[in-house]
């Protein structure tokens, strides 16, 4: 972390101090609970196991689930009982008027209970998270992948329990949470549920006789990609006897164009759909192919036939998980794995070392299973 993080983030630390220690108002006992991520479209899909399971909650209680707002449509198709609450995140980490505006906003709803259900813990969601209600907050975890140790014990006091630190991966730790908020109750913890995610809303598929296959071929973090040439041999395999549609963010659409050159039977999404129709696409592919993202995410969840290629960074934080055989996650072992992307070798070896081969391999046991 370079100086000017480190001086900012403890500015941060400093404005949560002095808000956390003068608002001292009041307010009527309630039964309120705010659910926080501030993490993307994958963190997203797996507190989704909270709106899933919805009904097994205290009927009195009036919930909440704080997300950015760029990740909105995610749950649009959602109409349980937990309001879907958004803020601008730029906004919020460089206006002091928007901060303390929604700050003060969220204090009103006088939630009895937060959660903050951010895999990383930054210092903005440890700020909403000890600032938004008026009793008890919850952490999954003691430590950050953003603040320093010394920093998160001080931040560690402040909350009232930390509910779920001896589950290393997000999805157990989300079970056992739900565990936590009602004991007696059952849990729909599978991934054939579509509470969240709709799949009645129309998209335009290409008009092909082939079966589809969705790629989702880059990730948002470039250090998780696999070789463009590697996805360029397997598309070029794939397409002869499939469709294969492309997607991804608009950022990335040139790059994945560079991926259809010269093939036939292949077609470029990339910024053209709304999260909400993601599900839709992925639901009518025999088969998903992506890397360690929130793309992936959504297909696991919608029980789909996947391939993953994914490193060791972070290796059972995420990725692997479950036993659904449909379900392949591709990695080269090494004996560096968990060193949270922080790579010491010259190349990500555990994702290069996937030949193209072995995701060709792959994908025809399962299309043809």
């Amino acid at each position: 972390m370079n100086l000017f993080k480190i001086i900012g983030t403890y500015l941060e630390l400093c404005f949560l101090l002095i808000l956390k220690f003068s608002w001292k108002k009041k307010y009527p006992p309630s039964n309120n609970i705010l659910f926080i991520n501030t993490g993307k479209i994958g963190d997203l899909v797996v507190s989704s196991l909270l709106l899933e399971n919805d009904g097994n909650y205290d009927d009195k209680a009036d919930m909440a689930f704080l997300i950015k707002e760029e990740y909105a449509d995610l749950f649009k198709n959602y109409h349980g009982k937990i309001k879907i609450l958004t803020y601008n995140h730029q906004r919020y980490k460089y206006s002091f008027l928007y901060k303390l505006h929604f700050l003060l906003t969220l204090k009103k709803q006088n939630y009895s209970s937060v959660f903050n259900l951010s895999a990383a813990r930054g210092i903005i969601n440890e700020e909403l998270t000890l600032l938004a209600g008026t009793g008890k907050t919850f952490i999954l975890r003691t430590k950050s992948l953003y603040l320093s140790e010394k920093l998160c014990r001080i931040l560690n006091n402040f909350h009232t329990q930390v509910i779920c630190d001896s589950f290393f991966n997000e999805y157990d730790k989300h079970v056992h949470l739900l565990k936590h908020l009602n004991p007696d109750s059952s849990y729909n913890i599978q991934f054939l549920n579509k509470i969240t995610f709709s799949t009645e809303e129309k998209i335009v598929t290409p008009d092909s006789s082939k079966a589809l296959i969705v790629v989702a071929p880059f990730s948002s973090e470039g250090n998780r990609d696999w070789p463009v040439s590697c996805f360029h041999e397997v598309i070029k395999h794939l397409c002869m006897s499939y469709h294969i549609v492309l997607i991804g963010s608009i950022e990335q659409r040139d790059k994945i164009a560079f991926l259809c050159l010269g093939l036939q039977n292949v077609s470029n999404y990339a910024g053209t759909l709304s999260l909400d129709l993601l599900p839709t696409l992925l639901n009518r592919a025999e088969l998903f192919i992506g890397l360690d993202s929130g793309i992936t995410h959504l297909a696991l969840r919608l029980d789909k036939k996947l391939i993953s290629i994914i490193g060791g960074g972070m290796f059972g934080r995420f990725f692997p998980y479950g036993t659904n055989q449909k379900a392949r996650f591709v990695y080269q072992h090494l004996d560096c794995f968990n060193c949270e992307w922080i790579c010491k070798r010259y190349a990500s070896l555990c994702i290069e070392g996937i030949t193209s081969e072995e995701v060709i391999s792959i994908a025809e046991e399962l299309l043809n299973e």
